[in-house]
């Protein structure tokens, strides 16, 4: 039961801030001018820049584009 609703957490805190990032962030700005004027309301203005910098950097950037392999592909 408890594996079932951390994974549950995990799935909804992942999708959380991927509807945030793309809600929020507009990519033809800067992260200093993202953080200025499209920070959501309820979200430190630090947490929000540290978020953006993370998304950004270049090796989650080619973490989100690698290609998972299911169990019956290997």
């Amino acid at each position: 039961m408890k594996k079932l609703i951390l994974a549950k957490l995990g799935k909804f805190w992942k999708d959380t801030k991927g509807k945030l990032f793309h809600k929020f962030y507009d990519e033809t700005k800067s992260v200093d001018e993202n953080v200025q004027h499209h920070c959501p309301s309820e979200i430190n203005p630090d947490h929000w820049r540290a978020f953006l910098e993370y998304r950004l950097e270049e090796d989650t950037l080619e973490k989100r584009h690698e290609r998972f392999f299911s169990r019956g592909e290997l």
